[in-house]
Formats: structure tokens, sequence, C-alpha cells
């Protein structure tokens, strides 16, 4: 476990000077409505185009590689039926013991990563082999890759005869392996698009998974589904009418007759889709109330249990109620090959309004995609990540991740609000700041219309404000900021620096040394100290502080030129205040 404290005021440390030039936003990976095949359709043709000893090779080689993790399950270990799901965790779960045998404690290997990397081999070497497709489309998805698992399920569906094209219908010629793997990718691709938010990509691999579907309980996950497809793309009444309408689903329930697991209906997923569609429209109470008793479903094993209990998790979140913590393990206890994800990290302060919660986990994969836990904090966590890292690809990745969770807790409509706070800080992190306007300013309106003040998101604000010459605009944000965390030092300094532009010096002067109060080793606290006694024409005050500034940072440029500056005017003994060599009004520059 990592523990990885997060400021609450990230993301303010970034000079105004750094924030002058707009820049264009950096491409975030959001993914499209509909996954484009064409490319893949003429890498197949060409495939197909290849001489026949060639194209032999390489699909032998591929099978090889397949073979690995997709091969037969030993009859020892096939106590179910033989699918391409039971022989793929047969196979990662033995990697997984052969390489921690005779540990105490396993380490941390990336079973799932071997895997995808084998199996990404055999794809490319045979781009016409279903079953590699549907494996990678489920590892990806298992990883929390959902761009990835979208896009291979996507090319598993074009690979695959469709009942529906081939007019084959329920009972018709259809292998039996292709029907499973037409399932399976249907279903693979339809939880990656929710996750993501993508609802036109759901509807799709809905419609999939029905065609290929020939009995009631293998229809079963795909209504579910459609319900969950209804709530999330803001349908509310019709994933009602459906909640209500759709018969119980059947599952292993804890039974004390038979001394272990019996199959029976429930309304688990009839008070889960129900639960998702006041979700949708932001009545968490209403969501809480329709999970049902999700204390005694705990003991249950529910179809789809990992996004559910993710889910209630969520909603748990969303209401403040500490016991999101315990849904969220839950759901990565119940969670397949759980053994090759996740890693887990936990917040500590939230950033914005109370997100996220201080104490509840987030997992990731080996390579840091979302692999369950709270949303809010793989976010927090990602920006903490992007301000320590020292190499400008890690930045990347970590905001391109936190922009990805962003985007897709948007599509499904949770906390717009916090999410575009969230959102805004990280676009002007990377210096786009008129995406960055649009979302702090989105975000300030929604807390004042609640009656609520996030001093984070107002003092953002108010920077760019300043920075974009609107002065008044500025100092009423950055007061705000104040009245609402008057004990924080960062708050002080940077209303200091705009009432000194200002030229409100007295008041200016005031306000950082309230700051220097709250944080007396700040190089920047000192520094603008010594800037408003140089403007307000009080030299030797000027020069004292500033030499504290200097003693903090030794060689810090910034403050041996104000130093050289001040000095140089006293001992000319330049008339106070007037200073014409300089000019005074574009020296402060906040932090």
């Amino acid at each position: 476990m990592s523990l990885i404290p997060l400021l609450i005021v990230f993301g303010l440390t970034v000079p105004l000077t750094a924030i002058a030039q707009d820049q264009a936003p950096e491409p975030c990976a959001a993914l499209p409505a509909r996954p484009d095949t064409s490319g893949f359709a003429a890498e197949v043709a060409t495939f197909r185009a290849l001489p026949e000893r060639e194209r032999a090779a390489r699909v032998h080689e591929a099978g090889l590689l397949a073979d690995r993790w997709c091969g037969p399950v030993p009859e020892s270990e096939a106590k179910t039926r033989s699918t391409l799901r039971t022989r793929l965790g047969a196979a990662c779960g033995a990697a997984f013991q052969d390489q921690t045998r005779g540990e105490l404690k396993p380490r941390a290997i990336d079973v799932l990563g071997a895997a995808i990397a084998d199996l990404r081999e055999a794809a490319r070497l045979d781009p016409a082999a279903a079953r590699v497709q549907v494996a990678l489309g489920w590892l990806h998805f298992l990883v929390g890759d959902n761009g990835a698992a979208i896009d291979a399920s996507t090319r598993a569906l074009a690979l695959l005869p469709r009942p529906d094209v081939t007019g084959a219908g329920a009972t018709g010629t259809i292998e039996a392996v292709d029907r499973e793997l037409g399932r399976m990718a249907a279903r693979d691709l339809a939880l990656a698009a929710r996750e993501a938010g993508c609802w036109e990509v759901l509807e799709s691999a809905i419609a999939a998974g029905y065609a290929f579907a020939r009995s009631e309980s293998e229809r079963e996950p795909f209504t579910v589904l459609r319900g969950l497809w209804l709530a999330g793309s803001g349908r509310t009444a019709a994933a009602i009418d459906h909640a209500v309408r759709m018969p119980a689903v059947r599952y292993r329930h804890v039974s004390s007759l038979s001394f272990g697991y019996v199959a029976r209906p429930g309304a688990f997923a009839n008070d889960w889709i129900r639960s998702q569609a006041l979700l949708a429209i932001g009545d968490v109470d209403g969501a809480r109330h329709c999970l049902g008793d999700y204390e005694q479903r705990r003991f249950h094993r529910l179809p789809l249990g990992e996004q559910f209990w993710e889910d209630a998790g969520l909603i748990f979140e969303l209401d403040g109620d500490p016991q999101a913590e315990r849904w969220y393990r839950h759901a990565q206890s119940v969670a397949t090959l759980s053994f090759g994800r996740p890693v887990e990290t936990i917040t500590t302060l939230p950033l914005v309004l109370g997100f996220p919660a201080a104490g509840l986990p987030h997992f990731t994969h080996a390579g840091g995609a979302f692999a369950g836990g709270s949303p809010f904090g793989y976010i927090a966590v990602q920006l903490g990540l992007a301000s320590e890292a020292a190499e400008a690809a890690s930045r990347d990745r970590a905001r391109g991740r936190a922009l990805d969770m962003c985007e897709s807790l948007l599509r499904r409509g949770v906390r717009p609000d916090v999410v575009r706070a969230l959102r805004g800080r990280l676009h002007l992190a990377m210096g786009c700041n008129g995406p960055a306007y649009e979302d702090l300013a989105f975000a300030h309106a929604a807390f004042r219309s609640a009656g609520a003040v996030d001093p984070g998101t107002s003092r953002l604000l108010g920077l760019l404000e300043s920075a974009n010459g609107r002065q008044a605009e500025a100092r009423a944000l950055l007061q705000e900021a104040v009245a609402a965390m008057p004990d924080d030092a960062q708050n002080w300094r940077q209303l200091g620096v705009a009432l000194g532009r200002a030229r409100q010096y007295d008041a200016a002067r005031e306000a950082m040394e309230r700051a220097l109060e709250l944080d007396p080793a700040s190089l920047e606290g000192w520094y603008n100290l010594g800037v408003v006694d140089w403007k307000s024409g009080e030299a030797e005050a000027a020069l004292a502080h500033l030499e504290k500034a200097w003693e903090l940072a030794p060689g810090n440029e910034r403050v041996q030129y104000m130093l050289q500056v001040v000095a140089t005017e006293r001992r000319s003994s330049v008339t106070r205040g007037v200073g014409a060599a300089v000019d005074r009004e574009g020296v402060i520059d906040g932090e």
C-alpha cells in the first residue's frame, strides 16, 4: 500500500507568468461514440491475401502464443465447462502461482500484463483470430484499459459470424464456440463502454449479446445491462419501467438448508437499475435507498457483482458515508483474477468540497489504469503524480489518465460540478487557460447556486481573472477564498498580490503579513511583502524582507534582482516611490 498525501489546494502554485498565454488543450483519449473498424477490416484483408505458406506460418506462431493463455484446461482443474474465460483464468492463475511459489508474501507480479503482451503479438501475427481478440478485450477490461477493451471486443465481433446477419437465427447453424465467443465479446464490450460512459457503444454491444444468446439465462446479463444503459444515458423513466418489468435474475444465495449456495431469483438487479436511474438525476439518497438489502447481499454471489459493489461504493461516497470504503474493498474481493490487480493507494485530504473523502481507497493495475475504488481518489492521485513527476512523459500520462476519468464521470453525470472543478485544475496545470476558465467558472457558479464555496476553485478562478486583467473580479474571488478558508496562507498571499496590483498597498501589506503568520517559511511571502514595501516607498523594510527571502532561497535570481534594484535606489538616494528605471507595477507576480 502506498500512502500519497494530497494537498487540498493542489495546483495553486502556478506562477502568473506561466498562465499568461493560452494554449490548445492536450488531446484527451476520449472514446468515440462508435469505434471505427475500417482500418482493421483492411488489415484482415491484407493478412488473408498473403501467400498460403506465409499465412500458415503466421497462424501457427500466433497459435503457440495464444495457446499459452487460451489453451485447454487440464481435466483436474476443469470443474466447470471449459470456456475461454475459464481457460484464461486458469492459465493466469497458474502463472501467478509459479512465480510466487514458496513465498510467504506474494510479490506484485503483472501476470495480466504478460498475457496481454503475448496476445497482442498473436493478434499482430494473425489479426483474424477471433479468440485472441476476445481474450484481449476481457483482459484489457480487467486491467482498467477501457479504450483498448472496446477496440479489441469490437474487432472480435467484426470477425465472428452474427446470427442476425447470416440469417441463422436463434436456432441456426452458427458454431457453439462462436456463440460463446460472441457473448463474451459483447459482454466485455458492454461493461467497458459503461465504465467509459460510451452509451452508443453499450447499446450496440447489448444488441450483439442478444443476437448471440440462445436461452433466457444467456440473455439475462444483457437484460440487466440494458437497464443500466437506459439509466446511465439519461432515460430515467424508461430505466425504471424496465426495472419494474424485468423478471428477477437468478443468482447464488447463501442457504443454511443446503449448507452452501442455492440458485434462486432475487431482486438485486431490479434494485440496481432503479438506483442508477435515480443517481443519473442526482438523487443520491434515493439511489442509496433503492440499493435494497445490500448488507445481506454481500454474502451472495451476484452476477456482475464487481460492478454492483463499485456502484454501491460510489453512491455511498457521493452521500458522504465512510462505508464507501467497505463496498469498494468488497468489490475488489469479488473481482475476477484479483491476484493480477490491483495496486492500492489511499488519499489523505480532499481537493474539492470533500472529494475525494479522506481514507477512501482506489485501485490501479500495475500499469496505472483505473481498476476500481474511488474515481475521485484516482483523479486526485493522478494530479499528485503529475505535480511530482520529473519527466514530461510521466506528467502527460498522469494528466491523460485523470482527464480520461473526468470525461467518463461527466458522461455518466456524476457530480459534474466537482468533476469540472478538478478538470479545470488539470487544464490550468497544462497551460490551457481557456478550457480551465470555462470549467472553473461552471464549477464556481454551480457551487454558489448550492450555497457552497470551494476555496480552491475561487482562488484559481481569481488568478485567471487577474491574468485576464479583470482585477475587481479577481479580488472578489480571492476575498471569497479567504473568507471560506482563513487559515490558509496561500489564500492570503494571492489576495495580497491582487491588492498590490490594485495599488492598495496598505491592504496588500496586511494580507501578506497575515500569510506570513500562517507560513513564516514562505519564500513567496517574504518576497512579495518586500515588493509591496518597495512599491509603497519603504526601502528599508523592503530590503529587510527581501533579505529574509534570500536566506530561504540563496541564489534565487528573482530575489537577487529585486535586492539589487532596491539597494541601487537606496544608494542613489532616488526620490521615495519614484523608481524611474524600473517598472514597479510589473513586479508582483504571486506564487
